[in-house]
């Protein structure tokens, strides 16, 4: 909006200048004047004017510190902490081309149920950031995990996003919450000149973030309420909760990992009674019958995984990845059954046929035993003190 030359030359005499105060209010007039020349119809005369005005002082902010201190156009957050703010606003003002590039993170509205993330930096504003949010496992009340992931870019040096989004778009649970942002891999040849030396932080990823991010900024926090006793209070109420959600869980993986292991033994016995009949018509016969059976049984498999999806699974299920397992260990049957009616539904099998079977059978069952060991596993883990049960190693 304002002219380049003209900011060259307000900058030179500003930095030249032993008294800065004698040229400030001067230069921001100049500056307020300029930046009307660039017209742009697209806003009212008074919008305008103000919008000039703005981008004077954001300029004389970024150059001169104490005028930052009494004109900054970067108003106090309603909803960030004066601590937090001064975090945000320091990672701001400091000088890129000596400190190299600075992050900060902030939460607003950390005691409600809907709070937002505020992200800021000293570098150019359309870098791009990936923030990743993960709860410290066994702090939340009523809810058994959260993650987030999203991508947002600087503007006018701040980045903001709301936690309730997504999968998560339902009132945060109160409880620790660990916050990392990391550099997005797209960004512009200006930013990547800026961050060709810069050195990621020493912490050590979770597994949801891919290891070639960096991450340059971590923070932990206490959101959804005060850490207090009766917060304390409600969460050894609520693991008592969870270690019985977590036995019924065990007992119902257990079950329908037997009904899914004797869909296996099934199709298997079958699929070979079968092919070792005489004819053509005779195999056919024998297998039609089984196999309605068992589309019936399958149709109503798929209807308990359809809405658990992973995302569900992780959000309100403690041994999720147990969940997701037992649903691999339904897709490799299902799998192995399709093969092996395609042996009387198709006129030509490939040469490959009882290598692609032999092959489909033996992932089946190496996935329905090593959940069959997990499931034994989590039954031996010991809860903790106040009732919260474990997962080791699962």
């Amino acid at each position: 909006m304002m002219p380049d030359f003209i900011k060259t030359k307000i900058t030179r005499i500003l930095k030249n200048s032993s008294n800065y105060k004698t040229y400030i209010t001067l230069s921001v007039l100049i500056l307020a004047v300029a930046s009307l020349m660039t017209f742009r119809p697209n806003l009212s005369p008074v919008s305008y004017i103000l919008d000039g005005i703005r981008s004077s002082f954001i300029f004389f902010a970024d150059q001169i510190d104490y005028l930052e201190d009494i004109l900054s156009p970067r108003s106090p957050l309603a909803d960030v902490a004066p601590r937090d703010y001064v975090k945000l606003k320091t990672a701001v003002k400091a000088q890129i081309h000596k400190t190299g590039p600075r992050f900060a993170i902030s939460i607003g509205s950390k005691s409600t149920i809907s709070p937002t993330v505020y992200i800021s930096s000293n570098l150019p504003d359309e870098t791009k950031f990936d923030l990743f949010v993960n709860d410290e496992e066994g702090t939340l009340v009523d809810r058994i995990s959260y993650q987030l992931h999203t991508q947002l870019s600087l503007t006018s040096k701040l980045g903001k996003v709301s936690m309730m989004q997504g999968e998560n778009a339902k009132p945060i649970a109160e409880g620790k919450y660990v916050f990392y942002l990391a550099l997005s891999d797209d960004q512009s040849e200006k930013v990547k000149l800026e961050l060709a030396h810069l050195k990621p932080l020493t912490v050590e990823p979770p597994k949801n973030i891919p290891l070639n991010l960096k991450i340059v900024a971590h923070e932990r926090y206490f959101l959804g309420g005060d850490e207090e006793v009766v917060y304390k209070k409600r969460l050894a109420e609520y693991h008592k909760k969870l270690g019985i959600k977590a036995k019924d869980e065990l007992d119902e993986l257990d079950q329908f990992l037997g009904t899914l292991e004797n869909q296996l033994n099934s199709t298997k016995v079958k699929f070979n009674l079968s092919r070792d009949l005489a004819t053509p018509s005779k195999r056919t016969q024998a297998w039609s019958p089984f196999h309605d059976l068992w589309k019936t049984l399958q149709d109503r498999v798929d209807q308990y995984f359809d809405p658990r999806t992973t995302e569900v699974l992780k959000s309100d299920f403690f041994y999720a990845n147990l969940y997701i397992l037992l649903k691999y260990v339904s897709y490799q049957i299902s799998t192995v059954h399709q093969i092996q009616n395609s042996f009387f539904s198709q006129s030509r099998l490939g040469a490959d046929f009882d290598l692609r079977l032999t092959g489909a059978i033996a992932t089946a069952e190496k996935s329905a035993s090593l959940l069959r060991s997990k499931i034994v596993q989590a039954n031996q883990v010991k809860p903790a003190s106040d009732g919260m049960p474990k997962r080791d190693g699962l």
